[in-house]
């Protein structure tokens, strides 16, 4: 294991997907994506104005919420639903309610490395297990007001892009 010193706002900016414009074109038929446990992308991100959070997988469920483009959210899986549109099960990454967007309105979303987060993501299982990739050391106050200082930080990342940092 290695010792390195990382920027707190390069560290940070590494552990959340970053929209780098997906487009349609990425699910043209609107088919869907697997569920992370299957393989399929982490995240997905709106990819349509207007999209629509639905509480059920029918244009007709009650009290659909307005999601913007570039709207990032936690991927569930997709199925297709009576007169074939394809759905899928949806979370919003700020912990609101999940529900469902039609498949047609989503593509991947990219991390800032470019990369397409895939499968079930172990990294913050591993941090706990103290199975780290890396250590560094950040910038850190322990409380409010008080003047910045170094704590060590461990790193444990999963291949194709997630990380999870934890301080020791």
């Amino acid at each position: 294991m290695r010792i390195s010193t990382i920027p707190l706002s390069l560290l940070l900016s590494s552990a959340l997907s970053i929209s780098t414009g997906a487009s349609a074109e990425e699910n043209p038929s609107g088919t869907g994506f697997a569920a992370p446990e299957a393989g399929g992308p982490r995240r997905l991100e709106v990819t349509a104005e207007g999209a629509q959070l639905h509480r059920a997988p029918a244009e007709e469920s009650e009290e659909p919420a307005a999601l913007p483009g570039g709207t990032l959210l936690s991927n569930r899986g997709c199925d297709a639903a009576q007169g074939g549109v394809v759905w899928c099960e949806v979370a919003p990454l700020d912990m609101g309610k999940a529900g469902y967007v039609r498949a047609a309105q989503l593509a991947p979303a990219r991390g800032p490395d470019g990369v397409i987060p895939t499968g079930r993501d172990d990294s913050k299982k591993r941090a706990r297990a103290k199975d780290y990739d890396d250590l560094t050391e950040i910038a850190c106050a322990q409380e409010q007001g008080q003047a910045l200082g170094t704590c060590a930080a461990a790193i444990a990342r999963r291949r194709l892009g997630a990380l999870f940092a934890t301080p020791l």
